[in-house]
C-alpha cells in the first residue's frame, strides 16, 4: 500500500490496497454530497457525464472558490494557507491556483500579501504525516501577524 494513504487509516475490511484510494470519493458521496446517506454510493460507478450536477449542494458548502476576499480584508482579516506538496488527496497545485486567482482578482501581489499568505511545505502528505516538516505553530505566527503586524515570511 502506498505510505501516502495512511493518513485516512486503514481500509475497511476485505478492501484492497489498490482500492484503498477509492474509499475517500466514496465516503465523500456518501456521507456529504445530500442532505441524507446515500445507500448506493460507489467511486467506481461515478458517472461524470451525468452525476457532477448530483454534487451542486455539497459544492456550494465545502468548494473555496470565491475569489472576493475585500470585506475579509477590510475588517483586517489575514489568512494563511499552506498545503503539503505530497499531498495525495488533494493537489498542491489547487491552491496554488487559488492563490494565483485571489491575487489577479486583488490587484496583484502586495494587495493580496498584506493579507494573504501561501507556503507549500515538501513531504507532507494531506495535513500531517510524510517525510516533511509536519510540526509548526501557525496559530503563533497568525497572532503576531494580526496582533503585532509581524507578517510571516517562510
Amino acid at each position: 500500500m502506498w505510505a501516502g494513504w495512511n493518513y485516512f487509516g486503514s481500509p475497511r475490511p476485505g478492501i484492497t490496497p489498490r482500492l484503498a484510494n477509492l474509499e475517500l470519493p466514496g465516503q465523500y458521496i456518501k456521507y456529504l454530497a445530500d442532505e441524507k446517506i446515500r445507500a448506493n454510493a460507489d467511486a467506481l460507478t461515478f458517472d461524470f457525464d451525468r452525476d457532477p450536477g448530483t454534487l451542486a449542494r455539497v459544492r456550494k458548502i465545502y468548494d473555496a472558490t470565491s475569489l472576493d476576499l475585500r470585506a475579509f480584508k477590510v475588517r483586517g482579516g489575514k489568512l494563511l494557507l499552506w498545503h503539503g506538496w505530497a499531498d495525495g488527496a488533494i493537489m498542491a497545485t489547487s491552491s496554488i491556483g487559488y492563490y494565483e486567482d485571489i491575487m489577479k482578482f486583488m490587484g496583484g501581489r502586495r494587495q493580496t500579501e498584506d493579507f494573504f499568505r501561501l507556503f507549500l511545505v515538501p513531504g507532507v502528505h494531506h495535513s500531517r504525516g510524510g517525510p516533511g516538516f509536519t510540526e509548526f505553530d501557525s496559530m503563533t505566527v497568525l497572532e503576531n501577524w494580526v496582533e503585532k503586524g509581524d507578517a510571516p515570511t517562510n
